[in-house]
C-alpha cells in the first residue's frame, strides 16, 4: 500500500514508516517523515 524507495510520490505520507518524498521519490529517512508534525 506505501511506496518504498525511488518510487514516485508528491506527499511524505504515501511513502513508507521512515522514508519521506524528496524530489518526487520516496527516500529512506531516520527521522521518518511520515510523522510531521
Amino acid at each position: 500500500e506505501c511506496k518504498t524507495n525511488k518510487m514516485s510520490c508528491s506527499l511524505h505520507e504515501e511513502c513508507c514508516r521512515f522514508r519521506c518524498c524528496f524530489h518526487g521519490k520516496c527516500q529512506t529517512s531516520v527521522f521518518g517523515c511520515w510523522v510531521d508534525p
